[in-house]
């Protein structure tokens, strides 16, 4: 514990001196609104815990390096007896303080009163609007009475910076901690595949792989990252098709897009399998063909890199498959040019994977490409998509939709499959397939 919060001490501290005379605040976000009348398990926004360490609803952290005092100060709720009765005890100032090692933590009630104090002597405000409705009125109001009140003799920041484009070049490359993180949530999504691979059968349905799956996370302490997709025959070419409600058929692939997180980290995995044991000709050549175009994507990663470039590289080996087979007819410059593979390949290559599934940092910084570093976690999944609404496609084709996905970490000299276990090739898949129970 104690060698916890001094790492998250040192984050904040690498990130105070990349702050230019300027004081950040986050907000752990808000629970539900209470006209809901349903509690759910409450998870901070993810930049807030990376610094905190805390699940608090509306708790705010204010980080500065200009106040005479307080570099690192906390306002939380207190839980009425109302809400003890209902939800529980909330973390109290001194439990708050001694988890966090704050310099000062106050009730969340006297944040507005108590603002002024950290923005006076601020060049620049880091924050960003839209996550808290309620935070983002008090935060506003302060900054514009300030510019109001603006002499001489007084300093206040000048102009609101995002703060989650200030955060995204730390998150962005994950430390030795939050790789291990990543490693143990990919543990759990891994023995869920294989229970998947080992239950999938025809007259099944689909929503029960989400339960097989969803139990496994829960039992390893964790949850899924994102609502698991589970679509078999045609509905595995719907990009995020969540109903999982489907009688999976004799013959017929099966994709599982899932991931679990554990501890804030999640993993992110596509498989897709035959349900009958045996990939046909057809299935197959669509499967090898997204299978190869993955492997030349991952053969790229490295330090150095323009990230784009994997997309790029996945793109180009689908557009051949698609010449190859007569789909598309004009020219591979034309295709691109033009983008005609989106009616069958209408997403991006991958996407970073850390905190959130979705994980914080844009494939371009300022109109140039973003470059791979070393601690870069990103997924790589192209897919091939062949809907029965689509016009022109060879009939053996349609309706069969291939995904393939994994984790990969950017190392020093070239980058590590993070999934590497979860079997991919289909010789691998057919014979695990026939070894089920």
């Amino acid at each position: 514990m104690e060698t916890e919060k001094k790492h998250r001490l040192q984050r904040i501290e690498k990130f105070l001196q990349t702050m230019d005379q300027g004081v950040a605040i986050i907000s752990a976000g808000a629970p539900l609104p209470k006209e809901l009348k349903i509690d759910i398990q409450f998870r901070s926004h993810s930049s807030f815990f990376y610094f905190t360490g805390m699940e608090e609803p509306d708790a705010i952290a204010v980080f500065s390096n200009v106040h005479p005092k307080h570099r690192y100060c906390l306002f939380i709720k207190e839980a009425d007896q109302k809400e003890k009765v209902w939800t529980g005890a909330r973390i109290g100032l001194k439990e708050a303080q001694e988890l966090t090692q704050a310099d000062a933590v106050y009730p969340w009630e006297e944040f507005a009163k108590r603002l002024p104090e950290y923005l006076e002597g601020a060049k620049n405000l880091y924050y960003t609007i839209g996550n808290h409705k309620a935070l983002d009125e008090i935060v506003l109001q302060n900054y514009h009475t300030l510019q109001r009140r603006l002499n001489y003799d007084k300093k206040v920041p000048q102009t609101i910076q995002d703060l989650e484009k200030s955060v995204e070049t730390f998150r962005v490359i994950k430390d030795e901690k939050e790789i291990a993180a990543i490693r143990n949530s990919i543990k759990a999504t891994q023995e869920a595949f294989f229970q998947a691979f080992q239950e999938t059968k025809p007259g099944m349905y689909e929503y029960q792989i989400e339960a097989l799956v969803s139990y496994i996370y829960r039992k390893a302490g964790g949850t899924c990252s994102f609502p698991s997709i589970v679509a078999s025959a045609d509905k595995s070419t719907i990009l995020h098709y969540t109903n999982n409600n489907c009688q999976i058929q004799e013959g017929c692939l099966v994709l599982l897009d899932s991931g679990a997180e554990i501890e804030h980290y999640c993993a992110d995995v596509t498989r897709t399998w035959p349900v009958s044991g045996k990939f046909t000709k057809d299935q197959r050549a669509v499967y090898e063909a997204v299978l190869a175009a993955q492997k030349k994507a991952i053969s790229i990663i490295k330090p150095g890199v323009e990230v784009p470039n994997f997309h790029q590289t996945a793109l180009e080996a689908l557009i051949d498959f698609l010449i190859e087979e007569k789909i598309l007819t004009q020219s591979k410059e034309k295709i691109i040019q033009e983008k005609l593979y989106q009616t069958y390949y209408p997403h991006s290559t991958g996407h970073f994977i850390g905190m959130d599934v979705h994980d914080i940092g844009p494939y371009y910084c300022q109109g140039k490409p973003r470059i791979f570093e070393a601690g870069m976690v990103v997924t790589v999944e192209p897919g091939l998509y062949f809907r029965l609404d689509i016009e022109g496609v060879p009939e053996r084709f349609k309706g069969i939709g291939v995904r393939i996905e994994d984790d990969i970490l950017v190392t020093e000299n070239g980058h590590e499959i993070l999934t590497k276990e979860i079997p991919k090739e289909a010789r691998e898949l057919e014979k695990i397939l026939k070894q089920k129970k």
